[in-house]
This record gives structure tokens, sequence and C-alpha cells, in this order.
């Protein structure tokens, strides 16, 4: 096991080498009268030897505020000055400075201590001097020596008192992660004896120690009452739902899936509230060490060099976190509308031994039972199809094998996720229905793709398509807009196609859908396979959604193969990319900034090399038509009007009376939830307190 380098360490190291080696200097510039603050400022420049004559006034005199400013430009200059050996992320003094309010917390460093070394790291980000991308590394000692120094003398100009954020706001949520993640490691090294180690404001874990912590806590679950436990669970997401408490949460997927886990061991006859809390936050303690969830603030500003890890958490997040609620009747518009148009329907009685209309009187039957655990016994009289219970089901002892930590998420197998019910001795138990109902569908159509035909992925986007046109089809008279689709001219030479297209009075809403999931290689945090996904998905309906614009701006009409014309007349143009499957968080990132940070990246991967060409060649297209579109129009307007929505987000909501309202608000709005389900409620919520 390789040891990880400590820049932290290294970089304090530095900082205490300079104070030795510059003394007398420091000393003397901290000893002159603070009330003469111009002489002061003179001394420090000194050092820079700046052309002071071109910051003289009328008056003859220099002003010290353009001192300073000299001062940090000829920092600066000094940094640039390098810039051949520029091979450090900038993203490292970040850590460090993250590490070092870390030490604070943990009461390595004192309050005075901590500041300084943070004041000295945190000064070019603070200062403005360099932001993003790269500087030299800690290598090239002599110049590390050379800006601290230079970063000291600055702080001193300003007489700056750094505040970190640990201690300004602790009990703010938006910034007392670090409060969290410290509190996390006390947690679990207390309550399970593991030493754990931070480095670089990262959590360390020995071999093999993640899995140790996972067993030591499934051992405290042997004498639980687990459904007594997981019905906790259900209902303290709902309690908190019901209060809009949507963006610091608990790991719900994840306690559910070791809870589901270790149904076949548990004893059932405990049902300690202190315990099960206990078992929670031990649980809770354990996934927020791998701090996952990233600050409200990461969404607003993503530096390129940082995407592909923004987007690795984000989907990381995403196997651990995440339930949500859905109506039954989008499952069974998901069946009925999607899947079944798609199959062979004799087919399908033959090989599973039921039929479609059987899953859709199971699912109402579900729907009716309002519990979070449906116990059904093997023998009980049963009003449908008992072959849908076994084609969904898998043996307790069976299921989630070797589901642990985010180690062990390539090794785990018989998922819970494409597994729905759980038979245990001589009872079915479908778990939290009202959450987890898109892994019916989602297993179904993985059983056809393997059992009956390995091309219904292909089937199933060209029906999402006719879903989601047949959708707006039905509420069109209720919100006043005209529909259009299909392929359209001009230019003839293309022969464009539009998936929908709805024109409003001030608007114009181009959607474009694609069935492209996340693969099992993504959902394991491969950056690479992330941004293929995203690619040949999210990129792939932009690229033909900005087609589009470029289209109806260029021709101000275009006609379509039914003889509809839509005309443009300097409406809002409004480009959404519809998924068929939900990606989670990664849709709640602002769309402008997501297309400009993945826009500039290229694959070279030799594994599955027709996709990620794919890939880069919709990168290729989008990059053009949006330079093209630069050219002549405002194009900071056009990257604002996107939004990446889940098709079951459109079924679920689509009834509303102000769905397209919040729609077009959606394109606005950005928050650190799980699921942009939940921002629509919240937006939906905000409009009705409102009114």
């Amino acid at each position: 096991m390789s040891i990880r380098k400590n820049n932290t360490n290294l970089f304090i190291a530095l900082v205490n080498e300079v104070l030795i080696e510059h003394r007398d200097l420091f000393d003397n510039l901290k000893n002159i009268n603070t009330e003469n603050e111009i002489n002061l400022l003179l001394k420090i420049l000194k050092d820079s030897e700046p052309d002071l004559n071109i910051y003289k006034k009328d008056s003859e005199k220099i002003h010290y505020l353009l001192l300073k400013e000299s001062y940090q430009e000829h920092i600066k200059e000094f940094i640039f000055s390098f810039k051949d050996e520029f091979f450090m992320n900038l993203q490292i003094l970040r850590d460090i400075s993250k590490q070092i309010e870390i030490n604070y917390l943990l009461k390595i460093f004192s309050k005075k201590d901590a500041k300084f070394y943070f004041s000295i790291s945190n000064a070019l980000i603070y200062y403005g001097i360099c932001k993003n991308g790269n500087i030299v590394s800690f290598q090239n000692i002599i110049f590390w020596k050379n800006l601290i120094k230079k970063i000291y003398l600055l702080n001193l100009m300003h007489n700056s008192d750094f505040n970190m954020c640990c201690e300004s706001y602790s009990n703010n949520p938006d910034f007392n992660f670090l409060h969290r993640l410290v509190d996390n490691k006390n947690i679990i090294e207390q309550k399970l004896k593991e030493k754990l180690e931070i480095i670089d404001g990262v959590v360390i874990f020995k071999k093999g120690q993640e899995d140790r912590i996972v067993q030591k806590i499934e051992k405290k679950l042997v004498h639980i009452d687990l459904y007594f436990f997981i019905d906790f669970i259900l209902e303290l997401y709902k309690e908190n739902k019901k209060r809009n408490n949507l963006e610091y949460t608990i790991p719900y997927k994840y306690i559910i899936n070791i809870l589901i886990k270790n149904i076949s061991k548990s004893k059932y006859k405990n049902k300690d509230i202190k315990k099960i809390i206990n078992i929670k936050n031990l649980l809770s303690s354990f996934i927020g060490l791998y701090q996952l969830k990233e600050d409200k603030f990461s969404l607003i500003n993503i530096p390129h060099t940082r995407i592909l890890k923004h987007l690795s958490n984000q989907i990381l997040y995403t196997n651990f976190y995440p339930i949500y609620e859905l109506k039954t009747t989008v499952l069974i518009e998901y069946i009925e509308n999607i899947v079944k148009p798609s199959i062979c329907e004799k087919l399908f009685l033959e090989k599973l031994g039921f039929t479609i209309e059987n899953f859709i009187d199971f699912f109402i039957f579900v729907d009716k039972c309002n519990c979070n655990i449906i116990k059904i016994e093997k023998n009980e009289p049963f009003p449908f199809n008992l072959k849908i219970l076994d084609f969904y089901s898998i043996d307790s002892n069976l299921v989630n094998i070797n589901y642990s930590s985010l180690n062990s998420l390539e090794q785990s197998t018989n998922l819970f996720a494409m597994n729905p019910i759980i038979k245990h001795k001589n009872i079915y138990l479908i778990i939290g229905f009202k959450y987890f109902k898109m892994n019916f569908y989602n297993s179904l159509v993985e059983k056809i793709r393997q059992e009956i035909d390995k091309d219904i992925n292909q089937k199933i986007g060209i029906n999402a398509e006719s879903l989601l046109v047949n959708i707006f089809e039905r509420i069109k008279n209720k919100h006043n807009y005209k529909m259009f689709s299909g392929n359209y001219s001009p230019p003839k030479n293309e022969n464009p196609e539009s998936d929908l297209a709805l024109k409003l009075e001030k608007d114009i809403i181009f959607f474009e859908s694609k069935n492209k999931y996340l693969t099992a290689k993504a959902f394991n945090g491969s950056d690479s396979y992330i941004l293929k996904d995203l690619a040949l998905s999210f990129v792939h309906s932009q690229l033909q959604l900005f087609r589009h614009e470029k289209n109806i701006r260029k021709y101000k009409n275009i006609v379509f193969n039914d003889k509809k014309e839509l005309k443009y007349n300097n409406e809002n143009i409004v480009k959404i990319s519809i998924s068929t499957n939900n990606w989670f968080n990664i849709m709640n990132n602002l769309t402008k900034t997501m297309l400009l940070e993945i826009i500039d990246l290229r694959f070279n991967v030799k594994e599955e090399k027709s996709d990620f060409n794919k890939a880069n060649e919709y990168l290729d297209k989008l990059q053009k038509i949006i330079d093209e579109l630069s050219k002549d129009y405002d194009i900071r307007v056009s990257l604002n009007q996107t939004l990446f929505l889940p098709l079951e987000l459109v079924v679920e909501k689509y009834r509303d009376d102000d769905f397209i309202d919040i729609l077009k608000t959606l394109v606005q709005t950005s928050m650190n939830v799980d699921n942009i389900l939940h921002i629509y409620d919240y937006t939906k919520y905000i409009k009705s307190y409102k009114k």
C-alpha cells in the first residue's frame, strides 16, 4: 500500500523555516508604529522595488491602497515568472487550508497557530491573486520560501485577521461541514475503537478498515428488530421531507440496504429506540467520512480542474443517500406506455408466465397497502399471479452480498435495487414500496434484456419519447400552448428532428429525450465512464437542442413534416434534456456551468472505444455549435436557459396547475439536494406560500 504524501505537513514545515530565516525582518516590521502605515508599506515594498512614481497623485503623495495593489501585482508577476513549472493544482492549497481547520478542531493546532497558517495557505485565493489552475509544486523549495515570505509581508500590509469558516460559522449548516467531519471521526473512534487519520482533508483508511468498521456495526444489528428499524428510518425521511429539511440529510439508502442485508441474521427482539438511533448515527458517521456531500456553493462555481471530482462525488453520493417518493401512477405509466409497446406480449407471457396487465394489477394492490413493510405469506390467498413475487424476489441470505463500503461497491452483488422483493423464510417482504418504485421498473427492464430481448433499451428510448409527447398532449389546452414534433426544415440538407417543441406566449421550449443510463463503472465512481455516460445522454441531447435554437433563430420559421409552422418572434428559448432514468443530484448542477466545464474534455480510452469516440464527437459538435451561436447572440442567455430532467418528474407532476411555470423556474434554480424532484416540490411550496 503506497504512503500518501502529506502536503499539509510539507507546507507547515516550509512556513516554519521561513519564520526562522526571516525572524529579524519580521520582528522589525511588526515593531513599526502602526499609526505610520505608509512607512510600513514603503519598507515592505522595498523588497519588490516597484516604480512608485506611477502611483503619485497631484499632492505628490502615494495612496497606501495603491501600494497594497502594487505588492499584490508584484506577487502575481513573481508566481507567473515560473509558469513553466506549473505542475501542482491549486486545489492542493485549498486542501491544506481545510486540513489546518481540521487540525484546529482536533486541537492539534492552537487557535492562534491555525489562523496564522491558514492566513498563508489561503492568501492567494483570498486576495484573488490565483484562484484556479496550477502553480509551482513544493519540490521547488526556493520558490515556495520566497512566496511564503511575500505572502507574510502582504498579510502584514493588510493587517489581515483571517477568519476560518469552521470558527466563524460553526452553527451554520452551510459552512459547518468540517465540524460534522470531525464529529464523525470522533464517533467512529470512540464507539468502535478504530483509529482514523485525516491527511489534506481526506480520511485515509487502512487496508480492510472500512469493511471492519461496517462489520462491527453489523454485529450490533443481530438483536435488533430490523423491521422496526427500517420503519423508523422511512418515517424519519417522511418527517424531514414534510419539513422541507432536504439539504442536510442522512444516508437513507445506505442504512436501508445494510438493514436489508442483515434481515436473515436478525433475532427480531429489541426495539430499543436509543440503540436504534445509536446504530443509525454510527452508519451515518461512517458514510460521512467519505465527504460525498459537497457544500451548496460548490454548485455555483465548479472549476474545470474539479469537474470530474465533483461529478464523481455526486454519483457516489447517489449510491448511499437518496430515496424519494413517487406516485404509483408513474410506475404504471412507465410499464404501460414504455415497456408494453417495446415487447412481444406473447413471448413475454411464454417466458415469464404473466402479462403486463398482471404487473399493473400487482402494483395497484401493493399501492393500497399503507405501510412501509408489506408482508405476504407464501401460502395465503393472493388476488394475482404469485409468479410476480418470485420474479422480483431474492432470498434474504443472498441479498446485498458484500455490500459494505465505498471500497466494496464493485464487489457487491444481488443488490436490493434489482431485487426489490425479499423472501425471508415463508414470507415475501416488499420494503419501502413508496420510495423504491423505480426499482421495479429497472429490474423488469434488465430481466427482459437478459432473458427476452437484448435490444430492449433501444425500443424503450423510442417509446419514452412517445410518452413525453403524449403527456404534453394531455395538458396542452389547460396551458394554452401549441405542440410540434418530428422532422422539420430548413435546413433541408440536415433534416433535423425535434422530439417535442412547445410554443407559449413568451417562450419556446424544446425537449430532447434520451434513454441513456449510468453504467456500473460510472456508478462505482469511474471519472471517464461518468463523463462518457453524461456525454451520451445530456451532451447529446443539448447538442440537438442548441441546433434547434440555432435553426429557429436563423430561419425565424421552421416547418414540420405535418405542415405545422413554428415561428420565432424573439421568444425566450428553453432547452430541456429529458432522461428516462433519474440522474439524481447530477441534475441539480447549473447546466450552464456543467456544459462549459466539460465541453473541453476529451477521451482517449481503449475500452468501449466506440462509445468513447461517440462521446468525443458529441462534445466536438456541441462546442462548434455554441461557438457559432456566440458570434450572433448572447450565448450566456442561451446557456442559462437549459435544464436536465428525469422523465419521471414530468409523469409525476404534469397534472399540477403551475407545472409549466415551475419547469421554467427550475431553469434558474439550483439547490444542493438529493433529487431535482425535491427542488420542484420546494419551488411549488414557495409559489403557494407567496400566493
